[in-house]
This record gives structure tokens, C-alpha cells and sequence, in this order.
């Protein structure tokens, strides 16, 4: 009996048995185990980042809070020194410093006991929050050799403001005056470097500016916990002399320093948490008295000046034995630091120690969690290698999958533009070689975007399925057309959005696609179901032929959104082919965009000016400044093609600019000729008023001509304001201050409500010509009446545009529309001419 084959072998020597030997899978297995390498790699430097932004975040929390306490500490005693230095009587202090302790400034009148007592008050406070020992005013000149004391010595209250209550021996044990001679010696350094590099008064608009001075760490007199001459701790009696400069209040020049001895076991208790160091016996009963004890392990803070070699840290601290540069160069661990502001030479940092025992404390929730997470890859790549194995058997099944999925669009199963593209080189190359035409079609959806909004994009999806399906559907029917690929829905491609692609090969005649096109539209004309809703979709299309219309593909492509734009101009539901008039066009523009830039630097621009009636009064009231374009070769250009040019240039806002002084120059004058009460009208591109200084040229206009602001009426046009509501309305607020009124152009046209206009500041409502053309209507004029009542209801004053019959103007007198504009009464016209419409006849006038 045969041996029973296993799945195994089943699957080693069947039809997989050929790819599985293949260099491709050993290659793809390489592969894999390079990204799993790659990809632990990436983890374990991803958690290396994560530990490391841990321990810096942990470490610069507590610098913060030590750098936060060490500042305030810096900033009170500078504040104090500085505001005992400029209280005026110090400034004016006049003589020299005591030749010895023996003198008082004080019975001998050389300071009055208010500034005296003034300056103390000063120090007790500073003494009493900072623990500052004593604060000393030494002036220029000072000469401890002979005797001399500083002028003021304020240390007498150093028992006051022991916080131990004087448990220290120093008071009676110690006499202070034998450490003064450090001290003095550092004075005299200090006002040598105020002298060198401050020698006057610079600081009148910044106090602030005024710069501050440090010393080494020095034996001070303060003794208050030195326990005894033998048996004490010398850091106890040590500080840091912090000193400002004081100017003479006459003369501005340097007089003294004022300078705050800082304690340094003040410092030290800082670095290690605690209020006060517990260095005596009374020092531990009053620790005891509050409800604190020192921390039994020493801290890792440490406080430096590298300029005058201070170094400050935890004294019980093994690590610091032999100073803070030592054990940074020698000790393994993590080293951080941060700046003291100090308002002073040099730099002070404070810095702290993290042992390799507590780097591992803080990293091992993260360590941990990178493990599992190596862990878990491990696994996946033995499940991964598993898969991969099934997964190559089948990726000749799922080729042909993904290709489709590359070249297909998901959603219509259409080729996507990538295949299209390729297609169409393709097609192009072979018509090249055989001088043979290929016929392109775009297409598109009319108003997408608001079936889109309306419905949904969801239902928009839907949508664009059923379009494509039933392109195809109608692309299948068999007609007469002889092209090769049109009845084929390969043919046909979906680009993107809700554009759509057509594409013909072997073309014979251009024309020939109209019988393919008039089908589409025709099937279109039907709604199309999709998703439970029914829509009516109608689409526009734009045709181009190469070599006809183009060389090569991209401009074939170019010549074919050129005919499907000429195709969405001019309605829905329409189809344009390339022609020579659209090159002629095209070329026109171009023409025009260059003579632009003449016309703008040459002022080959003029105003002419059409009149409104006062519909009561029947007299002209008011003119809209209207611009033109004489070329010397071109002729007469219509506003309708430059201006849009003039607006996608920027070069509106200069020609705007023009236009509003010219306007109101030749408003100015007709006023002045005997019409104050008459006004002008200017119109404003979105351009203008979005992307210039529109309101203050207008500001700026109005102020040079003298014109009254209420005389001048902009016009902006309904769809620009709701294009740019939230932008916008501030300009129109910003217009509206200056006095000048604002208008609404060609209402009626875009979206017609009037709802948004009661919180725009507006003053007038312009009918469009288009609602003037239905006034004789029975639905046109109870549309226009509606309009006008609700306008009069928001207190907007009504203009009529487009007026050309007598009827017309009757309608709208009984509808009670304010004023009328139009051909009826007269077209635009010159200044000149425009002025003659003033007399007293001018309401017969017509055109």
C-alpha cells in the first residue's frame, strides 16, 4: 500500500511546486524579514525616544520648579537693592563712607532718619522673605584699609530675622569684624566694574535695564548659625555679595554699590526642598516646632557660576565630595540643567543628577512595554511567514485584480485616468503613423456640485454610477457612426469627479461623433433612478479631433477643456467642438492681457457716465461711472472682455483706483455747477475689496477731492457679497463708517434673497435687467412689486436697471420703485454730455 501523501508534499509539488522554487519567493522572504528587522529596529528606536523624552520631560519639571524658586529668589533681592538705590535721598547722600563703626550717619545728620528708616524698612522685608543677611550701601572711593566702614551697614536686625530664634553662638562667641576685610575687598572690585563698564546714569525710560553684580562664595559677618569657632561649619557664615549700582541724583555718575549678602545655606536649603537647613540643635526643635524634617536622602540639585567658581549643592551628598565638575565628568548617569536669570555677569545654571538606578526606575514601564511590543512582532512575523506561503499560491489569481484596481475606477468600474492616458498616447501614436484622426470628448455633469450638496455624497456617488452605466448602456446601441472603440465601454473612462472621457479612434469625419453625442443627450433627457430618488441630469460636452485641432496630447487635452467650457457658457445640457473661432478667441485674450498692461501705464482708459431718474421728480439725481477702452487698433473693446482680464491680473485695483477719483472729480465739479445734491455710483470688483486697501484708498480719495462721503453710492454685485459673506460684510461695516452708501448690484441674478441682506449694512437694492424684462408680466411684476415691498421694509432704497420701454417706467412708478436706469431715458454718455442732462428739461430726454 502505498505511503499517504501529505498536505504538505500536496502542496510543495503541485501547481505551486514552480513558484515556490523561484529566486522571487526566497527574495520576497528576504524581504520580509528585512522590513520585520527594519520595523523592530524602528520600535526600538522609537521607545529609546519615548524613554528619552520621559526622562527629559521628568527632569525639566524639576529644574523648573528649582529654576522658578531660585528666580524669585534673584528677582526680590534685586528689586530690593535696586528700590533702596533709587529712593532720591540715598542718590543724594552727600560726604564719604563711616571712618569707622564709631560714626553714625544718623546723629550726625548726614541722613535723615526718614530715608534711613525708609531704606531699613526695605531691608527687614527682603531679610525676612529671603533671608538676606545683611544689605550694605558702599560708596565710591571706599577705603577699608584706613578703618572705613560702608556708609549704612544694615545688619543689626540679623537676630530679629533669624527664623531660629538666634540659636546660633556666633553672636557671642564670633565677632563679626573679623570676616568684614573679604567683604570690603570684594566692594571695591564691584565698584570698580560698575565704574568700567556703567560709570553714568543710562536707565531713565528702564529701570529694569540696570545691571546687577555677583561675588564668590565669602565669609560673611553673618554668624547667626555658626555653632561655634571650633567646632562649626564654616559654609554656615558663607554668602554671596549681590550688589546694584547707585548714580548720583545731580550729576548721574556712579556713587556706590548697594549690595544684599544671600546666605548660602539659604541657597543650599533651596536646592535640597526644605525652608530652612538644620545645622544646630535650635535649628531642629524650631524644624520640629513647624512640622518638617530635612530629607533623609541628599539631593541631587546643584547651583553653579562657573565666572566666580560657586558651586552649591546638598553638603551631605557623597557625590559632590570632590566639587560638581568632578563628579559630572565622572559619574555615569544623566546630567540636566537650566538657567538662573540673575540680571548679572556671567551665567548661573542649576543642575541635576539622575544615578543610572533611577534612569532605570523611570524607564521601566517603558522598557517593558517595548519588549511585549517585540514580542507581539516576533509572533506576527511567524504568522506573517505562514500567510505568506498561502498568499503567493494565490497572487496570480489576485494579479489580474489589482491591475483592475489600478486602471479602474472603484466606483463606475470605468478605466481611471491613468489607463486613459495611456490609451490615449496610444491611440495618438498610432494615428500619427497611419494619418489617420482621433476624436476626444469630455464630459461633464451640469451642477455636480449642487446635486452633490443636496442630496448628499453619498447619493452623489450613486449618482455618478448611474451616469456611468448609463453611458455605456448607450454606447453599446449599434449605430452608423464607422469609428472602431465608441460602442465599446472601453472607450469610455472616468477622470475624475464628474468628469467623463470619450475617446475615437480611426475617425473619418469630425461630424461623425455628433450621432454619438445627440444619443447621449437624448438618453440623458430621461431621470435617472439611483439610490430610491430620481434626479434630472443633463450633461455638456466638448469635443477636439488630432491632428485637426492639435499636435500632441496635451494639447489635444488643452483644446478639448477649451470646447467644454465654451460648452458650459453657453447652458446646460450642450455640446461644443474645437473650432477656429475658439482660436481666434483664445488668441484675442492673449492679446488683450498684453495690451492691458499698455492701456493701464498709458491711461487709455476713459468714463462715461449713464444718468438715474427719480421716479417722483422725474429729474436726474444721480450718474453710474461706467469704464471704456478706445484701442487704436482694436477699437472700441468691450467692458464685458477686458474687464475680467483686468480682475484675474490685479490690475483692477490701479484701474479702480482711477476710476473712483475720476468719478469724484467729475462729481465735485457738477456739484459745484449749481447740483450739491446730486451723486455718483462707482462699481467694485471682489478683488478690490478683498485683496486691497480698498477702504482706505476710498478714505484716501474722498479726503484729496473734498467730496461729502453720503455723494458717493458703491456697487457691488450680489454674488460677489454672497461668495465672500464672511469677508466681505467687515468691508462694507468699514465703508459704511466713512459715510459712504452701498449698493447691490444686478440683484435677481444670483441667489436672489433678500434675507441675507438684513445684516449686511446696505443702503440700496439694484434690480437686474433681467427682472425689468418681466415687469409687464403678470408672474414678472407680482415677483418685482414683491421685491421692491420687502426692500422698502428693510429701509433700502430701490433702483430699477435696464429700463428701455415707457411702459416698463409706468409699471414700475405704480409699483413705487424709487429710480429708474436705462436706455429709455438715455445710454452713457460723455462727461460733457452727461452734464447737459441737468437743465431743467432733462426728464423729456430719451435715447
Amino acid at each position: 500500500m502505498p505511503k499517504r501523501r501529505t498536505s504538505l508534499q500536496d502542496w510543495w509539488s503541485g501547481s505551486f511546486d514552480r513558484i515556490a522554487h523561484s529566486y522571487l519567493v526566497w527574495a520576497m522572504v528576504a524581504v520580509i524579514a528585512g522590513f520585520w528587522l527594519f520595523n523592530v529596529r524602528q520600535l526600538v528606536l522609537e521607545y529609546a525616544d519615548r524613554e528619552e523624552n520621559l526622562i527629559r520631560e521628568y527632569q525639566g519639571r524639576l529644574l523648573e520648579r528649582k529654576r522658578e524658586d531660585f528666580d524669585d529668589i534673584f528677582r526680590a533681592t534685586y528689586q530690593h537693592a535696586r528700590t533702596i538705590s533709587l529712593i532720591p535721598a540715598i542718590r543724594a547722600v552727600p560726604g564719604r563712607n563711616r571712618r569707622s563703626h564709631q560714626e553714625h550717619v544718623l546723629n550726625e545728620g548726614r541722613i535723615s532718619v526718614d530715608t534711613y528708616e525708609t531704606a531699613r524698612q526695605i531691608y527687614v522685608n527682603l531679610s525676612r522673605n529671603i533671608q538676606v543677611s545683611e544689605v550694605y550701601y558702599v560708596l565710591d572711593g571706599f577705603r577699608p584699609q584706613d578703618g572705613e566702614v560702608p556708609f549704612l551697614m544694615f545688619d543689626r536686625g540679623i537676630k530679629k530675622s533669624d527664623p531660629f530664634g538666634n540659636n546660633g553662638y556666633a553672636a557671642t562667641v564670633d565677632s563679626p569684624e573679623e570676616y568684614e576685610e573679604a567683604e570690603y575687598d570684594y566692594y571695591l572690585k564691584q565698584i570698580e566694574w560698575f565704574r568700567q563698564r556703567y560709570p553714568r546714569w543710562v536707565f531713565e525710560n528702564n529701570i529694569d535695564g540696570i545691571p546687577a553684580v555677583l561675588s564668590p562664595t565669602l565669609r560673611t559677618c553673618d554668624n547667626t548659625q555658626y555653632e561655634s569657632v571650633t567646632g562649626g561649619d564654616v559654609r554656615n557664615t558663607q554668602g554671596l555679595l549681590y550688589s546694584v549700582p547707585v548714580y548720583g541724583q545731580g550729576d548721574g555718575r556712579l556713587k556706590g554699590v548697594i549690595s544684599a549678602v544671600l546666605r548660602i545655606n539659604v541657597l543650599e536649603a533651596v536646592l535640597i526642598g526644605v525652608p530652612h537647613l538644620i545645622v544646630t540643635e535650635g535649628d531642629r526643635k524650631a524644624a520640629e516646632r513647624a512640622g518638617w524634617v530635612m530629607p533623609e536622602e541628599a539631593s541631587n540639585f546643584a547651583l553653579s557660576h562657573e565666572g566666580y567658581g560657586i558651586e552649591i549643592y546638598d553638603r551631605r551628598n557623597p557625590l559632590f565630595a570632590h566639587g560638581l565638575a568632578s563628579a559630572r565628568d565622572n559619574l555615569p548617569g544623566r546630567w540636566a540643567s537650566s538657567e538662573v536669570s540673575l540680571r548679572t555677569d556671567g551665567v548661573m545654571r542649576i543642575y541635576h543628577y539622575l544615578t543610572p538606578e533611577q534612569l532605570d526606575q523611570l524607564a521601566e514601564p517603558i522598557r517593558d512595554e517595548r519588549n511585549r511590543a517585540i514580542f507581539a512582532r516576533v509572533a506576527l512575523l511567524a504568522v506573517l511567514m505562514l500567510i505568506f506561503w498561502r498568499a503567493v499560491r494565490d497572487q496570480r489569481r489576485h494579479h489580474a485584480e489589482l491591475v483592475r484596481l489600478a486602471l479602474y475606477d472603484a466606483l463606475t468600474m470605468l478605466p481611471n485616468r491613468r489607463l486613459f492616458g495611456q490609451r490615449l498616447e496610444q491611440a495618438v501614436g498610432r494615428a500619427r503613423r497611419y494619418g489617420s484622426k482621433v476624436g476626444l470628448m469630455f464630459l461633464d455633469i451640469d451642477n455636480f456640485s449642487v446635486i452633490n450638496s443636496t442630496l448628499g455624497h453619498q447619493a452623489g456617488d450613486a449618482l455618478l454610477a448611474a451616469v456611468a452605466a448609463r453611458l455605456r448602456d448607450t454606447l453599446r446601441v449599434n449605430d452608423e457612426v464607422t469609428v472602431r472603440e465608441a460602442i465599446e465601454h472601453r472607450a469610455l473612462a472616468r477622470v475624475g469627479g464628474d468628469d467623463f472621457t470619450l475617446m475615437f479612434e480611426d475617425l473619418e469625419k469630425p461630424e461623425d461623433v455628433g450621432i454619438v453625442i445627440e444619443r447621449i443627450m437624448e438618453a440623458f433627457r430621461e431621470p435617472l433612478v439611483f439610490d430610491n430618488q430620481h434626479a434630472e441630469v443633463s450633461l455638456s460636452a466638448g469635443l477636439a479631433v488630432f491632428p485637426d485641432d492639435a499636435d500632441g496630447t496635451e494639447e489635444l487635452l488643452v483644446c478639448c477643456e477649451h470646447a467644454l467650457r465654451h460648452a458650459r457658457s453657453s447652458g446646460a445640457g450642450e455640446y461644443r467642438m474645437f473650432s477656429d473661432e475658439m482660436r481666434l478667441k483664445a488668441a484675442r485674450q492673449n492679446l488683450l492681457v498684453r495690451e492691458l498692461r499698455n492701456a493701464v501705464r498709458e491711461q487709455q482708459f476713459s468714463l462715461v457716465y449713464q444718468p438715474k431718474l427719480d421716479l417722483r421728480t422725474r429729474q436726474v439725481i444721480s450718474f453710474e461711472a461706467l469704464l471704456r477702452w478706445q484701442h487704436a487698433e482694436l477699437g472700441f473693446v468691450s467692458p464685458a472682455e477686458f474687464v475680467p482680464l483686468l480682475e484675474r491680473s490685479g490690475q483692477i485695483v490701479e484701474v479702480g483706483r482711477w476710476i473712483l477719483e475720476t468719478a469724484c472729480a467729475q462729481l465735485l465739479a457738477w456739484q459745484r455747477s449749481g447740483r450739491p445734491d446730486l451723486r455718483m455710483s462707482v462699481n467694485v470688483s471682489a478683488r478690490q475689496l478683498l485683496l486691497s486697501d480698498f477702504v482706505g484708498a476710498v478714505a484716501e480719495v474722498l479726503r484729496g477731492s473734498g467730496l461729502e462721503p453720503k455723494a458717493l453710492t458703491l456697487e457691488i454685485t450680489e454674488s460677489m457679497v454672497i461668495d465672500n459673506l464672511s469677508d466681505g460684510s467687515g468691508a462694507l461695516e468699514r465703508l459704511r463708517a466713512l459715510g459712504v452708501k452701498i449698493a447691490i448690484d444686478d440683484f435677481g441674478t444670483g441667489y436672489s434673497s433678500l434675507t441675507y441682506l438684513q445684516n449686511l449694512p446696505v443702503d440700496c437694492l439694484k434690480l437686474d435687467k433681467s427682472m425689468i424684462d418681466t415687469v409687464l408680466e403678470q408672474r414678472g411684476a407680482h415677483v418685482v412689486r414683491m421685491t421692491i415691498g420687502l426692500a422698502h421694509g428693510l429701509g433700502l432704497e430701490v433702483v430699477a436697471e435696464g429700463v428701455e420701454e415707457q411702459a416698463q417706467m409706468e409699471a414700475l412708478v405704480g409699483m413705487d420703485c424709487d429710480i429708474m436706469q436705462g436706455y429709455y431715458f438715455s445710454r452713457p454718455l460723455a462727461a460733457k454730455d452727461a452734464g447737459a442732462l441737468l437743465a431743467p428739461d432733462a426728464a423729456t430726454h430719451a435715447a
